[in-house]
């Protein structure tokens, strides 16, 4: 499980590559 840099918490992996790929 990779960890939301973005949302500074906790979140299914998934959610946070999508998180990260939006913010850059």
């Amino acid at each position: 499980v990779i960890m939301g840099t973005s949302m500074g918490g906790p979140i299914p992996s998934g959610i946070s590559v999508l998180q990260n790929m939006t913010v850059l």
